[in-house]
């Protein structure tokens, strides 16, 4: 068989996988590379290359993150190059697939010569975009193979250039999505005093705590907490922590006493100042009850009252329920009305008819003394 001799080297991608890793909460990208001589008409491979590379599949706007990368020269019966060379590696982040680079990491241009079996790796740092949205993450690399004869066919040493957008529309490099990033300012806890439900009352002090963390990369200075003025009427602070710079990392302490002088209702907006900067800012809500002594007093008053109604009522029961005794009467005793005497018979004289006594007398004898009278002889 004749020899032909080509210096057209033919990359092909065998297998692209873009998997998520739900343990890590990353994503990762693994495919297989090959070489093959143009002039193969079965395209035969000269060498496989293993490629993958795993990064987070979410960071910060402007954040670092890392891409832990790895080229495999693959030990197997396609192995026919005595060896291969990995330089100038480097990683991307993009807008399109195919670029234009926006963020990129150091390229490494160390050349590390594998062979088959072998594998370069290495983690590389690189900064996320500056603004939030999704984007690609590509790999670059370069090869060197030397002289190979194979399947009748001769490759001269050849450097070729590598980049994951030439997988074309089999795969897309792994996507990236850049969030905004939190406050750098984090609210660990926060505590009342009372606690929240407990009753508030006039005169009393409420206290408020916060425990603030700085999750950025450079000293906060000058933090602290104030109230919004003017404040509410009969609502004054009382005492607030002092500004004080928080180190990144550092969890710093905060407290706010706030009086309130007589109840109602009350909204207090407190601010969170970072040097003259408002970083945030929240409002408090309490109900002010009255004093418990004047509730004491209102409450002794209507339970005396209550408690005198009550027995008014239960001596009217009581009564109802008592028999009366009886009034002793006199007996009804009707005086009998004198009886007039019966006129006894009149009895008159015999001689001159003139009325007689009971004794049958003549009573004519009686008026002697009148002129008139004459001496009755029946006497």
């Amino acid at each position: 068989m004749k020899t032909l001799r080509s210096e057209i080297l033919i990359i092909f991608l065998v297998l692209a996988l873009f998997l998520p890793l739900s343990e890590v909460f990353a994503t990762s990208y693994r495919s297989t590379w090959y070489i093959y001589n143009l002039d193969d008409p079965q395209k035969r491979h000269l060498a496989d290359i293993g490629v993958e590379y795993a990064l987070p599949d979410k960071v910060e706007a402007g954040g670092q993150f890392e891409v832990e990368v790895s080229l495999t020269y693959v030990k197997n019966e396609n192995a026919k190059s005595a060896w291969i060379e990995f330089f100038d590696v480097i990683v991307h982040t993009r807008t399109l697939p195919s670029g234009p680079n926006l963020t990129s990491s150091r390229l490494d241009s160390s050349r590390l010569r594998m062979i088959a079996g072998e594998k370069y790796s290495r983690t590389f740092s690189i900064e996320a975009p500056s603004e939030p949205s999704e984007y690609f993450v590509a790999l670059n690399w370069k090869t060197f193979a030397p002289r190979i004869e194979a399947y009748g066919f001769v490759t001269d040493p050849r450097e070729i250039g590598w980049d994951t957008w030439d997988t074309g529309r089999w795969s897309l490099p792994p996507r990236l999505v850049v969030q905004k990033p939190p406050p750098a300012l984090e609210l660990i806890s926060r505590t009342l005093s009372p606690k929240e439900g407990e009753p508030i009352y006039s005169g009393e002090t409420v206290t408020a705590t916060y425990e603030l963390k700085n999750r950025g990369k450079t000293i906060l200075k000058a933090v602290k907490f104030t109230l919004e003025t003017p404040t509410p009427k009969d609502v004054s602070l009382v005492e607030a922590t002092l500004a004080r710079d928080i180190s990144p990392g550092a969890i710093e302490k905060f407290v706010v006493k706030i009086k309130f002088d007589k109840e109602g209702n009350y909204k207090v907006k407190i601010l969170l100042y970072v040097g003259e900067v408002l970083v945030d800012e929240g409002i408090l809500t309490v109900q002010v009850s009255p004093h418990p002594f004047s509730n004491l007093v209102l409450i002794g008053g209507v339970i005396a009252l209550v408690l005198v109604i009550l027995a008014a009522i239960v001596l009217v029961i009581r009564r109802r329920h008592v028999p009366r005794p009886e009034t002793p009467t006199a007996p009804a005793y009707t005086p009998a009305s004198p009886s007039r005497a019966t006129p006894a018979a009149a009895k008159y004289c015999m001689s001159c008819g003139a009325p007689t006594s009971t004794a049958g007398r003549c009573l004519q004898r009686r008026l002697m003394s009148t002129p008139l009278a004459v001496l009755c002889v029946g006497e």
